[in-house]
């Protein structure tokens, strides 16, 4: 992707059940040089933060929805300006439109308000409709979607 040239962090998360595995992608990124952030869920406030990991067999945990997080003490994420960073977001259905059926929490779309960089959407070719996603006015779509046949740009970036 030429975007991951100008990126200085890819933000993602480890994947559960049918999602796509994202550790080729993630192991490829890390070793072209880009930090690695992974979402934490921080109950108590309702908001989700990225926290840099460097080994994910150390310093993830199991935490809330059975995924794996951050621990407390790892360093946060915070954006370098003018660095197009790249966020991989995860989703039960996408739409060509980039739209996202997301898992109802809402920690990504508080996290995306304030997020300037490029909104991934990778997913299996059979879980991408056609006909437009029901989309809240919070809901913000995916600049890519990436699936088994390719990467397609739907939202300029």
């Amino acid at each position: 992707l030429h975007c991951l040239r100008q990126a200085s962090t890819l933000l993602a998360y480890l994947p559960k059940g049918s999602e796509p595995n994202l550790r080729p992608l993630i192991a490829a990124c890390r070793q072209r040089g880009l930090a690695i952030a992974y979402p934490r869920c921080e109950e108590e406030k309702g908001v989700m933060t990225f926290r840099l990991i460097e080994d994910e067999g150390r310093e993830l945990i199991p935490g809330r929805f059975g995924l794996y997080e951050p621990r407390e003490d790892t360093p946060l994420y915070r954006p370098t300006p003018h660095v197009r960073d790249l966020c991989i977001l995860p989703g039960l259905l996408f739409d060509e439109t980039g739209g996202r059926l997301g898992y109802g929490g809402g920690y990504y779309d508080r996290f995306l308000c304030d997020f300037t960089g490029i909104r991934v959407g990778i997913t299996y070719g059979a879980m991408l409709r056609r006909e437009g996603l029901p989309r809240g006015r919070f809901d913000l779509p995916v600049h890519l979607l990436i699936t088994e046949k390719g990467v397609k740009t739907v939202h300029a970036f």
